[in-house]
Order: C-alpha cells, then structure tokens, then sequence
C-alpha cells in the first residue's frame, strides 16, 4: 500500500508539473486527497493491529515463562525437578571451571520410605515428600537450588559454599525434620517422624559431574549403611 501510495504522489507531482487550469490541478488535488485519506485509514488500521500483535505477545512471553517454569518445577513438591537439576549443576560446575571458587552438593533421602509409605498410604507418603522438600527450600539460599533428585531422594546444589558450611547446613536439616512429629490432616493422628540420611561432596577441579554426584551419594550411602539419620561428607 506504502509503495502504490508513492507511485501515487510521483504520478500526481508528474501531472501537476506544467499545469495551469485549475479545473485540471483540483482534479490531480481530489486524486491525491483520496489516496491521503485512504493512507490515513490503511495506517489506523495498521496501528490497531500492531498493538493487538504487541499485545499478544507480551501474553505469549509471559506463557512461555510460565511453561518454562512449570516444565523445570517438580508437580507434587513444587520445588525444581530433575531436569533443572541436571541444568543447573552443569552450569554450576562450568561456572567454577572458568572462575575457580567452592561448591558443593547434598543428597539426601528419606529413611525407610517406602515402609512408611506400605504403612501409612501413598498420600501420606506425598504429605511427607512435601514437607521434605519445604524444609530444604526454606533452608537453602535464593542462588542456591533444592530439587527432588528422584522419588524419596532430594538434592541441595551450594555454590560459593566450603564443605564445612555445606555440613552444617546439611546437619540443620537432619535435626530440624527428625525434630518434628507428623500428623495424617485427616483424622490428626500422630504418625511419627521420619529421619533423612545426607552425603555432602565439595566438587574438584577437572572432575566430571557424574563424579562429583557419585561422590555425594557415596556419602549418602555410607550415611544409610553407618545406621541413617546421619551426615557423611
């Protein structure tokens, strides 16, 4: 429309290049105000759909962050899943590659879950998982991240943390959930409590991240196999 309109204003400014009767100059006018207006109206027209367009993609933005959220966030505990989990020690790991500083890892998991799960109902069992990971989520820092590693196993990704300040942590969390009494929400019965075993790894330099992981679980199993309800680093 812009490029037929320019024709339009060269073919007008052609006619009217010579011309003195004005009968013939308000006819070149009258062309060239027709075209103007049907410009204007075109542009208005134009105007209104961008800002439908820019609209609907503000929404479509604020969807995508949505699905990107939903697709790294675990469904029952609403903390990060696996998936992030892998993404973000990855970019932990280079992060410390390029710019040498501590970082460490927990793995954790809830001792005798799946007889308390045989015992008290699966739905009990995801009240517990929950809670697990709402007392990991309030421990942890906001640059730190909580994921649920995998069914009753959970992991704590520390960066700029040294192993001492990362046991330690992990030692809070140990307490702090085999300090508590939990209760089914339907009837208030008191259903025990449950104690967590924790591994702790401090990554070194050049070492893979299957190593780096494989030496928290380590911990984690050598917690589990030395009587649970323990830290290893």
């Amino acid at each position: 429309d812009a490029e037929e309109f320019s024709t339009t204003l060269a073919d007008s400014a052609g006619s009217l290049d010579g011309l003195t009767d004005p009968k013939a100059i308000g006819r070149v006018v009258k062309v060239l105000a027709e075209n103007t207006q049907k410009m204007i109206e075109q542009n208005a027209s134009l105007q209104e759909k961008l800002e439908v367009s820019s609209q609907e993609v503000i929404t479509l933005k604020e969807n995508l962050v949505d699905v990107q959220k939903e697709a790294m966030t675990d469904g029952l505990t609403g903390i990060a899943n696996r998936k992030c989990f892998d993404i973000s020690i990855r970019r932990e790991v280079e992060r410390v590659m390029k710019n040498p500083g501590p970082l460490c890892l927990i793995l954790t998991d809830i001792d005798h879950f799946k007889k308390f799960n045989d015992t008290h109902g699966h739905q009990t069992g995801d009240h517990v998982l929950r809670f697990v990971a709402t007392m990991l989520q309030r421990s942890v820092k906001s640059v730190d991240t909580a994921a649920r590693y995998g069914g009753e196993e959970f992991a704590v990704i520390l960066p700029n943390t040294e192993l001492d300040t990362a046991m330690a942590l992990a030692e809070s969390v140990r307490a702090m959930v085999a300090g508590k009494r939990l209760r089914k929400k339907q009837t208030g019965a008191d259903i025990g409590s449950i104690t967590l075993s924790l591994g702790v790894a401090k990554f070194r330099t050049g070492e893979s991240i299957a190593a780096f992981v494989k030496r928290a679980d380590d911990g984690l199993y050598q917690a589990k196999r030395s009587g649970r309800n323990q830290v290893v680093a």
